[in-house]
């Protein structure tokens, strides 16, 4: 009897061992997938120097590949929703590069509304829509870039570096 109860004992003990294992393995494997998407859903793409309109034509084929929404005036602002994602373009030195965030925040006023987005390395932007006015707010791990006007063309100039 003493036996048989030790083996089951010790049986026990390696299938726990076993479990502890294979949910380890399962939890490191779902953790990496969830990052790489993230990743890959927030990266600063940097483009070539040269022509504007040939540096614009690039990035939205690059961008309608993907779900990502494409900023290029008011109107595609105010159709944002929680948990898009959409790119806003920066100009720089005569670079442009393309940045990728996610809404983690829109409110509604009678008389504005501001969006909210995250990307990586901490950006962050704010945008705030009237009916006459756009300002626009994005700071990423090297750049402040910002917008204020009427008539946003989808771009973004540098305001200060970091």
């Amino acid at each position: 009897m003493g036996l048989f109860q030790l083996s089951s004992n010790v049986g026990k003990v390696i299938f726990g061992l076993c479990l502890v294992i294979i949910l380890w393995f399962l939890g490191v494997n779902m953790n990496l997938s969830s990052s790489s998407d993230k990743a890959a859903a927030s990266k600063v793409v940097p483009v070539q120097r040269g022509d504007i309109s040939a540096v614009n034509a690039e990035i939205q084929n690059n961008i309608s590949m993907s779900n990502v929404k494409k900023i290029n005036n008011t109107s595609d602002m105010l159709s944002l929703e929680m948990g898009a994602k959409f790119s806003l373009l920066t100009e720089f030195n005569g670079e442009s590069n393309v940045i990728i965030l996610e809404v983690f925040d829109v409110a509604q006023n009678p008389k504005f509304t501001q969006i909210q987005g995250k990307g990586p390395n901490d950006s962050v932007a704010v945008i705030i829509l009237t009916p006459t006015l756009t300002n626009i707010l994005l700071k990423t791990s090297y750049n402040i870039f910002e917008y204020t006007g009427g008539d946003f063309k989808g771009i973004l100039s540098q305001v200060a570096v970091l």
